[in-house]
């Protein structure tokens, strides 16, 4: 698995307090992408959370979605 310096998506909340309506279509586009991308592929994540999603340590970061292990 690739570095992902910007953390977890959990930590950038509870650090933020809340993100903005732009902020959090940003991030919300980016997940639901990933998993559309892994149905496609006849993945269930099946444990989906913030804790789950990491984030890579660009300026606009992107979504990586982590923790395959019960996966189907």
């Amino acid at each position: 698995m690739e570095y992902a310096a910007g953390g977890e998506l959990f930590e950038r909340i509870c650090s933020a307090g809340r993100f903005s309506e732009d902020e959090a279509r940003f991030f919300f586009q980016q997940l639901i992408s990933g998993v559309s991308y892994c149905h496609s592929m006849q993945i269930c994540h099946r444990d989906l959370k913030l804790e789950n999603t990491l984030l890579d340590g660009s300026t606009a970061p992107r979504v990586k979605i982590c923790d395959f292990g019960y996966s189907k």
